[in-house]
């Protein structure tokens, strides 16, 4: 049976990170592991913040249109009325 430590760690395995030239290089792994991982984030969040301001562009254009829409039917629906109106002025005088 093979001796086990209070951190339940192998002889070997403590051996392993007992070496600092080893201990150095899984540090370094791991310090690059993150670098990538946050550089992989970053480029998520700049992709994300790239989007939104296209779809905040895309917003305010779509509502100038909304709000020339709506303008052309507020002019449409004064023709419609002064069209009534006058067919029934017409209608009235008769």
């Amino acid at each position: 049976m093979s001796e086990i430590d209070i951190n339940n760690e192998k002889p070997s395995e403590k051996s392993l990170y007992d070496d600092p030239r080893t201990a150095y290089l899984l540090l370094g792994e791991y310090v690059s592991d993150l670098n990538r991982r946050l550089n992989d984030y970053q480029m998520a969040c700049d992709e994300q913040s790239s989007i939104n301001k296209m779809l905040k562009t895309e917003n305010e254009h779509l509502k100038v249109k909304l709000k020339q829409s709506e303008l052309k039917v507020i002019d449409l629906c004064k023709e419609v009325y002064e069209i009534r109106k006058s067919k029934y002025d017409a209608e009235y005088k008769e």
